[in-house]
């Protein structure tokens, strides 16, 4: 599998380059599917690999997902793979439509996708060496996914659900966490009726996020 960086091209004129710093990179299938997970070097995206035809052959995509498809359908060529190269070049334009039908018209919809994305690879990935990156991921995505949740009564039940699941998983892989994820979980743990105002305050003091689509 050979992955390359590219370029996000907006109507307004804009672009923006979606790669990393560091170039010609190789790594086993163990280790690129750390790296599909960490999302140093690369994303999930489809557009940015070359397959050989024999690891995606009997794959299907999950029709029911609408965001994170892709990734899945990586994890599980990367699983076949004997190597997966990266160079940080730039070799694909992506023209952003804002009237596409790939673009998000659903945040909660797409947190779900997400989340249920993460907890596939968390279920495999238990027992081996990745487990601790998949928790870290799948963790992250039930925290987005309780803000959403949080911000409409409807989804009453499900964030209750999913606090109660972030609160075992936290018990498990606190260890495997950065400091600004623990944060934001004590706080759904054990403050979540701040956690709106807490959120605004978050957003502003936080780092510029890394480079990459998530």
């Amino acid at each position: 599998i050979a992955v390359c960086g590219y370029k996000k091209q907006y109507v307004n004129g804009e672009t923006r380059l979606l790669c990393s710093s560091e170039d010609d990179v190789v790594l086993n299938n163990n280790d690129a599917i750390r790296e599909l997970l960490e999302a140093k070097y690369f994303t999930g995206s489809l557009c940015t690999k070359l397959f050989k035809s024999r690891l995606i052959k009997n794959i299907c995509v999950d029709k029911s997902l609408k965001y994170n498809e892709d990734i899945l359908l990586c994890y599980q060529a990367f699983k076949k793979a004997d190597v997966v190269t990266y160079t940080n070049k730039c070799k694909y334009n992506y023209y952003v439509n804002p009237d596409s039908a790939t673009m998000v018209k659903n945040q909660c919809k797409m947190r779900e996708d997400m989340a249920t994305v993460a907890k596939i690879m968390f279920d495999k990935l238990k027992g081996t060496s990745n487990e601790n990156f998949a928790a870290r991921r799948y963790i992250s995505n039930l925290v987005y996914l309780y803000r959403e949740y949080y911000a409409d009564r409807k989804y009453n039940n499900d964030k209750k659900r999913t606090k109660a699941l972030l609160k075992s998983l936290y018990k498990k892989y606190k260890c495997c966490l950065d400091k600004n994820l623990k944060i934001n979980i004590m706080i759904i743990k054990y403050a979540s009726v701040i956690y709106p105002a807490f959120l605004k305050l978050y957003n502003k003091l936080r780092k510029t996020a890394p480079n990459w689509d998530f």
